[in-house]
């Protein structure tokens, strides 16, 4: 039964397309079949990559690969003993600081037994936030796990003292909660907690959704002889309400053009991959949009992949503030369905 649903839903999303005046269904079906045989990808990538469309080459139809495939060519690339800086946020957080790569104000890392602030003392209780916060009245702080991704694993809270102790309250809400409250929250996570400045973005791209930090996801690589290349970047924008970008939580996704820093497209983050002319929620026109800085922000993810040792490829999350681009997180393996929506060939680009 569950096979019989997935052949229906892959039909539904080839007729879907060929009613729209694209490839038709049997082509559709052909070509996968045949790119399945020969490259290994998935009906998933074929879609994401929107190869349906009958303007686009067959060398670039041929030019992704098969999620084992690619778990192969990121070995190849990228030296195993350096994944985990990637993986565990406060060396990936003392990696930006020591080669001078812009990122939020480090604050503190929480846990039960080895918790520290950056000057060395103590980070584990709650008497220790307490501390943290009494030094840092009025600000907004964000919590991370320290091996959290795709958003999860994220707070945030402006920091309010009163008389009676300091309120907690999530940006954007009315919910309010107590050190005590937070602090029975931390110690759930038995790995800790990077803390950190709430970073404040461009007044531009608030306007697309004022809740979340919306962030570019750029790939960088760099070829055999050295020279470091921009890949596919998609800018990605959060749902209203949400305090992250993150598309699996109701975000869409814009496909930014490598030299202009234009968006030329934008959709919802499935192999359905419906185009989107405005913002959801906001109803901003996203298509046409200009990310602020993008020159500097290209420069910054080049930056960042320059320092990091027997390290070809990462992928880059990157926001944009007033005073310029700072990094929020690298990536060793990023998500490959991200390279295929960004429209990025990586089969033919790795061999470079």
């Amino acid at each position: 039964m569950a096979n019989l649903s997935k052949v229906k839903y892959v039909y539904d999303l080839c007729k879907d397309k060929a009613d729209k005046g694209h490839a038709s269904v049997l082509r559709q079906i052909m070509e996968m079949m045949y790119l399945r045989m020969t490259t290994g990808i998935s009906y998933a990538t074929y879609h994401y990559a929107r190869m349906w469309r009958k303007d686009v080459s067959w060398e670039y139809k041929t030019g992704f690969m098969s999620q084992d495939f690619y778990k192969k060519e990121i070995l190849r690339l990228n030296d195993r003993k350096f994944h985990g800086v990637s993986q565990y946020k406060p060396l990936e957080k003392a990696y930006f600081s020591l080669f001078g790569l812009q990122t939020p104000d480090y604050l503190g890392f929480f846990h039960e037994k080895n918790g520290k602030t950056p000057v060395g003392t103590s980070l584990c209780s709650q008497e220790d936030l307490e501390r943290l916060f009494s030094e840092n009245p009025g600000k907004t702080v964000c919590f991370k796990k320290v091996e959290g991704h795709g958003g999860r694993g994220f707070m945030a809270f402006k920091i309010t003292p009163s008389d009676n102790g300091t309120t907690l309250q999530k940006p954007g809400t009315e919910t309010q909660s107590t050190t005590a409250d937070l602090y029975y929250e931390l110690v759930k996570e038995p790995d800790g907690w990077l803390i950190e400045d709430y970073l404040v973005q461009h007044p531009e791209l608030s306007r697309l959704n004022a809740s979340s930090v919306n962030t570019l996801r750029m790939h960088v690589f760099q070829d055999e002889k050295g020279e470091i290349h921009i890949l596919g970047t998609r800018l990605r924008v959060g749902a209203a309400g949400s305090l992250v970008d993150n598309n699996e939580l109701g975000g869409i996704s814009c496909n930014v053009n490598i030299e202009t820093g234009i968006v030329e497209l934008a959709y919802h983050y499935s192999p359905i991959m419906n185009t989107l002319s405005h913002h959801p929620d906001s109803k901003e026109q996203v298509v046409g949009y200009k990310v602020p800085f993008w020159e500097e922000a290209k420069e910054l993810g080049a930056n960042a992949l320059s320092h990091m040792p027997k390290t070809r490829f990462l992928g880059l999350d990157i926001a944009i503030t007033e005073e310029g681009p700072v990094m929020i997180e690298m990536n060793i393996e990023p998500s490959m369905n991200g390279l295929s929506t960004a429209e990025t060939p990586i089969r033919h680009i790795f061999k470079t």
